[in-house]
């Protein structure tokens, strides 16, 4: 949340830092929350970085949700 207030929802910074909150609420074992996450990030990175981004890539199928 503070990255938002201070950068903006479509900075590649602020789209790494949410999925680096998700990666480490997979790691806590709050998969519903990593999940939902994942999913915002994927969406804003498909607008902000293209569908064929390599983050937006990694987006779709990202390691830590593998349960």
């Amino acid at each position: 949340e503070p990255t938002k207030r201070v950068l903006d929802d479509d900075c590649p910074y602020t789209l790494t830092s949410m999925n680096n909150l998700a990666h480490d609420s997979s790691n806590r074992d709050q998969h519903q929350n990593a999940l939902k996450l994942n999913e915002e990030v994927l969406e804003l990175r498909k607008r902000v970085l293209g569908n064929k981004h390599p983050n937006t890539l990694t987006s779709l199928n990202p390691p830590y949700l593998k349960i």
